[in-house]
């Protein structure tokens, strides 16, 4: 995948957080060319099930390399109000 198409890639994405692409050129043609071979993309849902589904269709794509599901508690200030909802944290790692 080119550089230039990267934003094509994720154009779609719900939920995506962040993305981390690893990047190579080849010399003779670095102006013109940047690929990306890899990406890391971190999503954030509200329900484990979300977070599930997710995972279950990167693990169907050609590229998929590895992924990491993390439970972030919320938190509740003194007089008992939510500040921050429970949060599923999903790491998928693709080669493309």
């Amino acid at each position: 995948m080119r550089l230039k198409d990267l934003y094509l890639y994720v154009e779609g994405e719900n939920n995506l957080v962040k993305i981390i692409p690893t990047i190579e050129a080849d010399p003779e043609s670095m102006e013109n060319d940047f690929y990306v071979t890899c990406t890391k993309a971190t999503y954030h849902f509200s329900s484990e099930d979300e977070a599930d589904e997710k995972i279950n269709y990167a693990r169907q794509l050609a590229g998929f390399q590895k992924c990491d599901k993390k439970f972030k508690p919320g938190k509740v200030n003194k007089s008992g109000e939510i500040v921050r909802d429970d949060l599923w944290i999903v790491s998928i790692q693709i080669a493309h």
